[in-house]
């Protein structure tokens, strides 16, 4: 198994108004009293679930073990439809950033996951472990002794990217192979005053550069969007906020072909971009667009095929899940959707504070979708995973 790391040191025109055919959805676990699939005493933070090629899904819960409160990770096996831990560690380290170790076969389980780990502050450590081991038969992958904030990962290298601090306390994004350490951006050099997260995905980096005074954080500075190939370490820029929008929000995202989709701004107006076909190009206007009225500034997700998913509110103000495909975007589900787990019959709801969809979503290459959602039954409100399948 390969793996790529990306690590951060330190401290439309086109719609439609049908929905997409759902083939199928499933709770896949629900905490409170109903407590679906999960450890007695079980609950969620923020958890943004992943899903595999072959919708089997990993996401991170707390639970009560032996009588102290534990963070751990467990993995739903779609064949079985059920869950089991894969992690249980002390509430000493926080885990995130859990994700499968991504294989390029599309129709391929996932045979072992990546996580991080942090203290409320500083991180600890970041791990490997296979899904078919015991319980907590985790290791250590050996990276250079830093401060880490944050991590996203994929299986296809041996390296690790990464942006690190040096000694006065600039970062670099860095390449990190047997051959040593490549400075891919390094802050104070040719005008870069800050390096935000980077995606990555394949062979490809995707991160956004803000240039001008250090520490500057005027609206005013140049940004730039760019995507580097880790084989070569050619570098693009994909969109700057001098051209034709004025403003480059911190949500992008690359799939494993290079292709990009992104939040901007102009004009005070929100815009999704994407090079799907090899050219940038808006493939949401907010302002103009009769389906979708307003998103949630969530990264937005891209599969392989170039389709991309969204958090989003329709014209009536409804939450939901918008994709968009072959030129259109359609509603996958939304607030008030009802399914049926154990005869028992769940809502898709709002919580107190408005939000339905907790954390970032995510879809494979075959249709199957997951995210972290609140839910009712009755008066209760309660947080859950949820997966769906939609028509390819």
């Amino acid at each position: 198994m390969r793996l790529v790391t990306i690590i951060l040191f330190n401290l439309f025109f086109c719609f439609s108004s049908f929905s997409s055919k759902l083939i199928s959805e499933k709770l896949v676990a629900a905490n409170s009293y109903y407590n679906v699939n999960l450890p007695p005493f079980s609950y969620f933070t923020d958890s943004s679930p992943k899903v595999d090629h072959s919708g089997n899904i990993v996401f991170d819960f707390y639970t009560i073990d032996s009588g102290s409160v534990v963070h751990g990770i467990l993995y739903f096996e779609e064949s079985l439809n059920k869950t089991r831990p894969l992690v249980l560690i002390d509430n000493s380290e926080i885990i995130n950033h859990v994700s499968f170790s991504k294989k390029s076969d599309m129709q391929s389980s996932s045979d072992e996951i990546i996580f991080a780990t942090h203290d409320g502050g500083a991180f600890k450590g970041l791990y490997r472990q296979t899904i078919d081991s015991t319980r907590n038969n985790y290791s250590k992958i050996t990276l250079p002794k830093d401060d880490y904030l944050a991590i996203s990962t994929s299986s296809f290298f041996d390296d690790h990217s990464a942006v690190r601090l040096n000694d006065s306390k600039k970062r670099k994004l860095i390449l990190i192979n047997d051959q040593g350490f490549k400075t891919i951006a390094k802050e104070g050099e040719d005008g870069v005053n800050f390096i935000h997260s980077p995606k990555l995905e394949g062979n490809y980096i995707l991160y956004k550069l803000r240039y001008g005074q250090r520490g500057s954080y005027s609206s005013d500075d140049k940004e730039r969007l760019i995507l580097s190939n880790t084989s070569n370490l050619n570098s693009t820029v994909i969109l700057s906020n001098d051209g034709e929008f004025d403003r480059l929000e911190n949500m992008y995202n690359v799939n494993k072909k290079g292709n990009v989709v992104a939040f901007v701004r102009k004009n005070q107006q929100n815009f999704i971009v994407a090079n799907l076909n090899g050219k940038m190009k808006v493939v949401l206007d907010l302002k103009n667009n009769p389906l979708i009225g307003r998103v949630d500034l969530f990264t937005p997700a891209i599969n392989e095929k170039g389709h991309i998913l969204i958090r989003g509110y329709d014209r009536n103000g409804n939450a939901g899940l918008f994709l968009y495909k072959d030129n259109k975007w359609s509603e996958l589900i939304k607030e008030g959707h009802e399914l049926t787990h154990q005869n028992t019959v769940y809502k898709l709801s709002k919580s107190s504070t408005g939000q339905m969809i907790k954390g970032s979503v995510d879809f494979n290459n075959n249709g199957n979708v997951v995210f972290n959602t609140f839910l009712s039954v009755d008066e209760t409100i309660l947080e859950g995973i949820v997966t769906l399948t939609y028509s390819e």
